[in-house]
């Protein structure tokens, strides 16, 4: 090969990066009646019935199938697989880590060579041992009213195959809120059911879908810098909810509280009431300007609002998800060079908040510099875990940047990291799902950002193929490759 040997492309081609793999020689053609060998701690009925799906779904062949119900001795996302020219052997325990070695397998594979047209697949002999290097590995998306059903499904999807394991979703403005139907865009509501039913996809993928809910900055529903609000555009009669500028929601009025828990408690049943629920709380800039918030002790008010849903979702066996960036001071040299957004009036909350509360920390630059002997000391999230807080780090687009604060996670045993994805960039998905899941799983991965973008594209046209797409604007990462030209003169 130019460049880099074969066993390194496979390596790094893996999305995320696998841990070990070592080429040997053969090939393993997958047809009708190959067989596939599952060794563990495995209920054979289901472990069966997932294999064979899996083998029908993504080689198009019915395999034979042995089951061996012996302990691996395995991590819970543990797993090894084993390819020779007879036989695929995979060990693993749970039924997490044998969907784990699937999705491997299939990105190893690649249809049958030097034909015109392809009826069946390959997997060159290797052996390859895998394991994830943080507990919770999640990405973040938003569903924008100019989002589309098969684009929502279609990064779900990918997000699995890519082990993620939570997918934080965001509605902007489209979830159909029964108890306040004012409170969206009337005309770009998504119906119920299409949420149900990506919620139970996810499930059956192996990813939980989690609501949020923005309970203190982000008021709007909308970007800031759209002038757009997804109330008060059309119903301003709301605007005691919010302070002035419409962007914080108004905690000092009785009547904020009571509107929020209907619509946190309606989109967690909505969810199927997942073990967590994402409150926001980032950049609340203009928090307590209003006449009766200013005349409030502020930071006690904040700290019993977050009390206030952390207890209503501990009621319900779940864990509440905030950012990070209100609690800390802007102004206090300590955090230079990190996204902090808070003051020193809110600076102490921190400590008199419920330890359960998992800090979302959102980093999205270096603090240090990219060549900074530091770099990877991404001190705000050892802060908080420091303080008895699980901790997520979240980066966004910078490629090594995303690596670096998955190494940090790893090494100092955090909680996972949570990949996010937003606005302008959100087409640019190949930025995020590869940097991002091999930094929750093998953050120690030198995979770099070469040739990402196209073996990305392979596995989203997996993706693609499970979903039985047709039209031209659903597939790929970008609805068109060119903007829409306008013929107005």
């Amino acid at each position: 090969m130019i460049g880099i040997s074969r066993e390194q492309y496979l390596t790094e081609s893996t999305m995320p990066s696998v841990r070990e793999l070592s080429l040997r020689k053969g090939m393993f053609r997958i047809v009708d009646g190959a067989r596939f060998v599952l060794r563990g701690a495995l209920d054979a009925a289901s472990s069966g019935e997932t294999a064979r799906k899996r083998i029908r779904q993504f080689w198009n062949c019915e395999g034979n199938l042995t089951i061996l119900p012996e302990a691996a001795s395995l991590g819970a996302e543990e797993y090894f697989v084993d390819v020779s020219p007879e036989r695929i052997e995979i060990r693993a325990d749970t039924a997490a880590a044998l969907r784990y070695a699937f999705s491997t397998l299939r990105q190893l594979s690649e249809s049958e060579r030097g034909v015109l047209k392809s009826s069946r697949f390959q997997i060159s002999c290797l052996n390859a041992h895998d394991f994830p290097a943080l507990k919770f590995r999640g990405i973040h998306l938003c569903w924008f009213p100019e989002s589309s059903e098969t684009d929502l499904e279609k990064w779900i999807r990918m997000a699995a195959y890519c082990k993620f394991n939570y997918a934080v979703l965001e509605p902007w403005g489209v979830f159909p809120y029964q108890s306040h139907p004012e409170f969206g865009w009337e005309t770009k509501k998504v119906p119920l059911e299409t949420f149900r039913r990506l919620v139970t996809l996810g499930k059956e993928l192996g990813i939980r879908l989690i609501p949020q809910l923005n309970l203190f900055g982000h008021a709007a529903m909308s970007r800031c810098g759209t002038g757009k609000h997804a109330v008060l555009n059309r119903h301003p009669e709301f605007a005691p909810l919010f302070e002035p500028d419409g962007w914080t929601w108004c905690l000092a009025n009785p009547e904020t509280g009571k509107v929020l828990t209907d619509l946190c408690l309606e989109i967690h049943e909505a969810f199927d009431s997942p073990e967590f629920f994402h409150i926001g709380c980032d950049e609340a800039y203009n928090a307590g300007t209003c006449s009766l918030c200013a005349q409030s002790d502020y930071p006690r008010l904040f700290a019993d609002h977050i009390r206030c849903f952390h207890d209503l979702f501990r009621n319900r066996g779940t864990r509440i998800l905030m950012w990070h960036d209100m609690l800390l001071d802007r102004a206090d040299s300590r955090w230079n060079g990190f996204i902090c957004c808070g003051t020193k009036l809110l600076s102490n909350l921190y400590a008199t908040l419920p330890k359960d509360i998992v800090i979302c920390d959102w980093q999205y630059d270096w603090a240090h510099g990219p060549n900074a002997p530091d770099r990877d000391n991404w001190i705000t999230s050892e802060f908080f875990q420091n303080a008895g807080f699980d901790t997520l780090t979240c980066p966004w687009k910078e490629h090594e940047q995303i690596l670096s604060v998955g190494r940090h996670a790893a090494k100092h045993g955090q909680f996972g990291l949570l990949q996010t994805v937003w606005h302008k960039d959100h087409d640019n998905t190949f930025q995020f799902f590869a940097p991002g899941s091999t930094a929750a799983w093998n953050p120690e991965s030198s995979v770099t950002a070469t040739c990402i973008q196209e073996c990305f594209n392979r596995y989203l046209r997996d993706v693609t193929h499970d979903m039985n797409l047709t039209e031209y604007a659903d597939f790929g990462h970008h609805t068109h490759q060119v903007n829409p030209v306008s013929h107005q003169m």
